[in-house]
């Protein structure tokens, strides 16, 4: 679906599963219940990990926060994209370590993680950016290949069972994303898509998130761990308006709270998720843009060959979503700039670049959205977060790559959120005698 320069051949591929990315679809009591069941793994390695406030001076409760959120990620994307049986469990492969994706056996998504094969993410299909990609970033080719023979291996599993579920599925009138591209009978051109262009689909649709989704958790806690007050504020609000007890919480009540929303929405403002410019092509005719005039292309001929020349545009958010002109003080973390009346605020949310705009725009907003509402919820209902000192800083950083933040989670005197619903979230031995 990224690599579409129609936007007819966009719209008909993106229609497959929008469905299935809808605020119904996300706030389904199937999906909730995904998410919820693997963010609270995700609390019960934090919890086993975090410091308790009587015994500060121990070493425990220092988590490399992105690469933890890259599991969970990682599990909710499959889930969503197969099934609850087809997805990944790397959250069950978190230790006490830094937990780098080799650790845990995520390295097959090298290839969305590479930094120099990001900046072209969205270009791959552009002649001559998918030949020089491979030139800056040279382990490319390899990544992919990695990636493929994995994600083929997903497929096959799940195509295992297809006649079964898909029996269930019409029972249920309900498929996972990839079930949907699976028994997409292409009307328009008469056959189904082959392995190939599923594998390649349902890829980017599992790879989209690795590094955005993390990356603004990431940011989060890193800034309201700089910010004591902002975060007291926040702990204050989830405390006064979500029941103590997890399996009481329900994600409307989370969607609703005014300063969780703003805090994410200064986050998505300001963490660096999208490491490239999203092109768009200029359509015949050329077009205005603020004023300015874009031609559409030159024809060039040479000898026999016939070459047209396509203008691209593009745009960053990260340039975008730190306009002085639309965010006053925009390097500052200011959540309260959020905090206005509605009109105001649907005003401002639009100039919000981070999942895009229009017919493009982010597919996976609402999943994204809710998976980072709910993480920030069950963290700092039950923890607090310091960043750590020089002199006790641990060294879990890889020796290479991005530099990630280290971070310090605490128990939360008098808060505890576990209850026998959800002891599956305590430690993997007892799940075995509740569930």
């Amino acid at each position: 679906m990224f690599s579409f320069g129609s936007s007819q051949a966009h719209f008909q591929r993106r229609r497959i599963y929008a469905s299935a990315y809808s605020k119904t679809a996300i706030s389904s009591y199937r999906v909730q219940m995904l998410i919820k069941t693997r963010v609270a793994k995700l609390i019960c390695f934090i919890r086993r990990q975090a410091r308790n406030n009587d015994t500060y001076e121990d070493k425990r409760g220092l988590i490399v926060a992105c690469n933890i959120f890259r599991a969970l990620q990682m599990d909710v994307s499959t889930a969503c994209a197969f099934s609850q049986t087809e997805g990944t469990n790397f959250l069950d492969k978190l230790t006490a370590g830094p937990n780098t994706m080799n650790d845990i056996g995520m390295d097959v998504m090298d290839l969305y993680h590479d930094e120099k094969q990001q900046g072209f993410f969205f270009w791959e299909s552009e002649a001559p950016f998918r030949h020089i990609s491979h030139l800056i970033a040279r382990s490319g080719p390899i990544a992919r290949a990695k990636a493929q023979a994995w994600v083929s291996e997903l497929i096959s599993r799940y195509e295992t069972n297809e006649k079964s579920r898909e029996k269930l599925a019409l029972l249920n009138g309900d498929y996972s994303i990839y079930g949907k591209i699976w028994i997409w009978n292409g009307a328009d051109r008469g056959r189904r898509l082959d392995r190939e262009e599923r594998a390649s689909e349902i890829l980017d649709h599992i790879g989209a998130a690795q590094e955005s989704v993390p990356n603004c958790l990431e940011f989060i806690i890193k800034q309201l761990s700089m910010y004591p007050i902002m975060q007291r504020r926040l702990r204050d609000e989830l405390a006064a308006f979500l029941p103590p007890w997890a399996s009481d919480r329900c994600y409307s009540i989370i969607d609703s709270l005014p300063y969780l929303n703003a805090v994410i929405m200064e986050g998505l403002r300001l963490a660096d998720n999208i490491n490239s410019h999203q092109p768009r092509v200029v359509p015949h005719g050329g077009c205005v843009i603020e004023r300015y005039y874009l031609p559409a292309g030159d024809e060039i001929s040479l000898t026999r060959l016939l070459i047209f020349l396509q203008t691209i545009v593009s745009s960053q958010p990260y340039l975008i979503n730190r306009n002085p002109a639309i965010f006053p003080r925009p390097s500052e973390f200011d959540p309260s700039r959020w905090l206005i009346d509605p009109g105001q605020y649907r005003a401002l949310s639009k100039k919000l670049f981070t999942f895009s705009i229009g017919p493009r725009a982010c597919i996976g907003k609402e999943l994204a959205l809710t998976v980072i509402k709910t993480v920030l919820a069950e963290i700092y209902l039950e923890f607090s977060t310091a960043l750590p000192l020089i002199n006790e800083m641990e060294q879990l950083q890889p020796p290479k790559g991005k530099e990630m933040t280290e971070v310090i989670f605490e128990h939360c005197a008098g808060r505890t959120t576990t209850d026998p619903q959800v002891a599956y979230s305590q430690h993997p031995e007892q799940a075995k005698d509740t569930i």
